[in-house]
C-alpha cells in the first residue's frame, strides 16, 4: 500500500501530487505515514512520450525484532533419550 500511495505522490494530475513536493530528479524517496508507523519508499520515474512512468519501486524496511515467546523443548532431544509421548519431562526456554 505504501508503494501505491507513493506512486501518486509523483504521478501528475493526482490529488496527492497536489499536497506533496516530491524531491527532483528521476529516483524519488518518500516517508509514507500510516497508523501503525512509517514505511520509506523510492521510486525511480522516466518521463516518455505518454507521460511519467514508473520504473522501479521499492520498500525500505529495518530489521526489528517481530515477535517474543517460549518454546518446549522434550528432555529426550537434550539428552539423546528417546522422544516422550506427552510434555512430561520438557524444560521451558527462554529467549530474550
Amino acid at each position: 500500500m505504501a508503494v501505491t500511495v507513493g506512486t501518486a505522490c509523483v504521478l501528475p494530475g493526482s490529488v496527492a501530487l497536489a499536497i506533496v513536493r516530491p524531491p527532483e530528479g528521476a529516483v524519488k524517496r518518500l516517508s509514507i505515514e500510516h497508523p501503525s508507523g512509517e514505511f520509506s519508499v523510492e521510486l525511480e520515474v522516466q518521463q516518455s512520450g505518454r507521460g511519467l512512468k514508473v520504473v522501479r519501486s521499492s520498500l525500505i524496511r529495518t530489521a526489528r525484532t517481530l515477535f517474543r515467546g517460549e518454546l518446549l523443548v522434550p528432555a529426550s532431544v537434550w539428552n539423546g533419550e528417546k522422544p516422550l509421548s506427552s510434555a512430561e519431562g520438557s524444560r521451558t526456554l527462554q529467549h530474550a
